[in-house]
């Protein structure tokens, strides 16, 4: 292999290193999706159990406003590209659920693609060590 060619292999292990390390950010914010929108469904069914339940109501800066809660009540789901609905607690609940099982696809093929991604780095790797090791025996 050329000098040449060991430079390219080189700079594409460090391009499959740097998607390798995006892959796992990606993970992560789709494990902290899937948390925070498994907490919204328990709460749903929680406040849609009760006929009235207290609540602190976010307003910003740290400041919440207690409120009453009824289980009949409407709640506005982002549906996305800033477009919200306004869906009662059941169908909020079910819309949310099938959010979450397309959020568990997404992770899982990304988790699969990190694991390959992590076989082509891991034998490019020792591809290297192999050249290395072949410079040094020719060179010693």
């Amino acid at each position: 292999m050329s000098e040449e060619q060991a430079q390219r292999l080189i700079q594409y292990l460090n391009d499959l290193e740097s998607y390798y390390l995006d892959l796992n950010q990606k993970e992560k914010m789709i494990a902290h999706t899937l948390q925070e929108a498994d907490k919204t469904v328990q709460s749903l069914k929680a406040m849609s159990d009760k006929p009235k339940s207290d609540a602190l109501l976010p307003i910003g800066s740290g400041v919440y406003v207690p409120a009453k809660v009824s289980s009949d009540l409407k709640v506005i789901v982002s549906i996305g590209a800033d477009i919200t609905m306004e869906r009662d607690m059941n169908s909020a609940i079910n819309y949310l659920e099938a959010q979450i099982k397309e959020i568990e696809i997404e992770g899982q093929n990304t988790s699969n693609v990190r694991h390959d991604v992590g076989l082509q780095l891991e034998q490019g790797k020792a591809q290297v060590n192999q050249l290395i090791q072949a410079q040094k025996t020719n060179s010693g």
